[in-house]
């Protein structure tokens, strides 16, 4: 079997349809997909099941409610396939040949990694944009690992979350990478080992994944102090590149630390109001990760934190990120 696509579900009743029919209707058969139900008290569970019934190409995993990163890692244990693929299951895949073309890319390229864009949907007003450009491939098609990952980790080609690839599941075996479970943005720990361990890194400039922007129970809509504090940890664990030997690298995994940091104050304007005080302390105790910030834009949030202060920075950033949201989907 080439393929395993595992799908954790929870409280997505009203979509879950959609993503795994989008997922069951390749053209590529030479699949199984996972749905790993964690506790979800709505009609998910039955709905997988169902889906189970239909195909035997589907398995359900029935679980406890224990959280995303606990949900993803079961599914990926229990995945028999060559390449691994992780969809949200209130996203879909908007192309029906997606598996065959990832397929001759694999083939042709020998790759362990294989990359592809993702459009953002705002379902209300049928508005989206892609999250990426198109890759360089005078960097891609050298398969040097040092300067794919440089031109990945130095530009805003770095992969936007755990649903914009397919990568080899002996991969994640070999060098003991899984998700962190009881800590949210998971993905930046996940992405970041993924692509130190990998060996051949190959993208596809199509867009094979369609995000739902403006599902109102997304995890990304909730934003707390303990959001904030797993987003500062995250950063501080890889402030000194652990397992990158390279000085360029090294220098770009310091810099998208602080980049990681930087997203904490963005979201920091969304917690509730009564956390808003130990938050702002939170993030100033940490200021130390944006002392490796390259970026001029990470370079010019570190000098307002210094000019005007944690407060106020995370304020207008919070306005600019509403603006600029506005500006593009309505």
């Amino acid at each position: 079997m080439l393929f395993s696509v595992v799908v954790p579900v929870y409280c997505v009743e009203d979509y879950l349809r959609q993503c795994v029919d989008s997922i069951l209707s390749q053209s590529f058969s030479d699949l199984e997909l996972i749905l790993v139900d964690d506790g979800s008290p709505d009609g998910c569970p039955a709905i997988c099941d169902a889906y189970a019934d239909a195909d035997p190409r589907v398995r359900v995993l029935h679980q406890a409610n224990r959280g995303l990163s606990a949900a993803r890692n079961a599914g990926i244990q229990a995945a028999a396939g060559r390449y691994l693929l992780l969809v949200d299951s209130d996203d879909f895949w908007p192309e029906p040949d997606m598996l065959g073309e990832l397929s001759r890319l694999i083939e042709a390229h020998s790759a362990d990694v294989v990359l592809f864009r993702v459009r953002a949907w705002f379902s209300e007003t049928d508005k989206s944009r892609v999250k990426t450009a198109p890759f360089d491939h005078a960097v891609l098609d050298r398969f040097d690992h040092d300067a794919t990952l440089h031109y990945l980790l130095s530009t805003p080609q770095f992969p936007v979350g755990v649903y914009s690839l397919c990568v080899e599941r002996s991969l994640l075996e070999a060098n003991h990478i899984a998700f962190r479970e009881g800590v949210k943005s998971e993905d930046y720990d996940w992405l970041l080992a993924v692509l130190r361990d990998s060996g051949r890194i190959y993208a596809s400039d199509a867009v094979y994944y369609v995000y739902r922007a403006d599902r109102p129970g997304s995890i990304t809509k909730h934003i707390d102090l303990k959001h904030l504090q797993d987003l500062t940890d995250i950063a501080a664990g890889w402030t000194e590149a652990p397992g990158f030997a390279a000085p360029c690298l090294r220098r770009d995994v310091k810099n998208y630390a602080a980049y990681i940091f930087t997203t904490a104050l963005v979201v920091s304007g969304r917690v509730p109001k009564a956390q808003r005080r130990d938050a702002v302390k939170l993030l100033r105790s940490h200021r130390k990760l944006l002392q490796n910030a390259c970026w001029w834009r990470l370079r010019v949030i570190r000098l307002s934190t210094q000019l005007v202060g944690f407060r106020l920075t995370t304020a207008i950033l919070h306005k600019l990120y509403q603006w600029k949201r506005n500006k593009e989907f309505q």
